[in-house]
């Protein structure tokens, strides 16, 4: 742990030193923490140049506990190093877990080397700085103390854990789903999934929308499964019409009409969840995989 927090921290400031990070993540995460610090809690400056607030972006207000240690350590380097050091950590939930139930501490001790040694590990060290990395040992202290039935501890490495970003809350509704199945603690494991459900859905759909104004931009990342709308709206047939159309027919398929103004458009390929009028989108639903398009063009 020792070897892995130092290696990956000199790597990780390394990278910055030469010059190989950038705005997107390190330089945001560095100014959210800095204004924290500065009484500005968690304020970024967007694409814009506009002065916002980070949970506009992500729900991630663990940055601001970093704010005392950017007093202290006012550099860069110090997320980085953080990071790396708090990864390592969770090799030991991973060694007790499987002590437990392996009952050896050689094979434990495996475990935990190559939870260090896997490349997904040591990408997730050295891709920047994230606060979701965070969540990685976080939720495994916390699944470590859930599987010891200690529910009070399990319940602050959770929340902890939440406060890293807004689909965390689903991973401890998985906890919720298996405390219930493995252990038949079905009262405490549903108020587990009912409490990591609302807490997701309340940086959603709540949080996130209060600070940027409009929902999240990373919804725009589902499009391929037919966007927000179609999940949101049963009575809209947008994410089904190519299904029908395909069963309907075998030669021909949905298409965009070309001569269609953008709402048209948008209406019947959801999925793309962008105007056409400012530049076309594939259809992934649609089988042909004709573009949307518009004879209207902006000046």
């Amino acid at each position: 742990m020792a070897a892995f927090a130092v290696g990956f921290a000199a790597l990780s400031i390394g990278r910055q030193r030469a010059f190989n990070t950038g705005r997107f993540d390190l330089g945001n995460m560095t100014q959210a923490v800095w204004a924290t610090a500065h009484g500005h809690f968690l304020e970024v400056t967007n694409l814009a140049g506009e002065q916002t607030s980070r949970l506009g972006s992500h729900f991630d207000p663990i940055l601001a506990a970093l704010a005392p240690l950017w007093l202290a350590w006012p550099s860069p380097d110090m997320l980085l190093t953080v990071q790396a050091i708090a990864i390592a950590l969770g090799a030991v939930p991973v060694y007790w877990l499987a002590r437990k139930h392996i009952g050896s501490r050689h094979a434990a001790l495996g475990f935990a080397i190559a939870y260090l040694l896997y490349p997904a590990t040591e990408w997730l060290t050295l891709n920047e700085f994230h606060p979701v990395a965070f969540a990685c040992p976080l939720l495994l202290y916390a699944f470590w103390y859930l599987d010891e039935d200690r529910l009070i501890p399990f319940a602050v490495f959770s929340l902890l854990a939440i406060a890293c970003k807004e689909e965390i809350g689903l991973v401890v509704a998985g906890f919720g789903v298996w405390y219930m199945v493995s252990r038949r603690r079905v009262k405490e494991g549903a108020g587990i999934l009912a409490v990591g459900v609302a807490a997701s859905a309340l940086a959603v759909e709540v949080v996130v929308p209060h600070f940027s104004g409009s929902a999240s931009a990373f919804y725009s990342r589902y499009s391929e499964v037919g966007g927000t709308s179609c999940v949101r709206s049963s009575r809209t047939p947008c994410a089904f019409s190519a299904r029908r159309s395909r069963a309907a027919t075998s030669t021909t398929s949905a298409t965009c009409s070309s001569r269609s103004d953008s709402s048209s458009c948008s209406r019947r390929c959801c999925c793309s969840q962008r105007c056409p009028r400012l530049r076309s989108t594939s259809c992934p639903r649609i089988p042909t995989r004709r573009r949307c398009t518009s004879t209207t063009r902006p000046a």
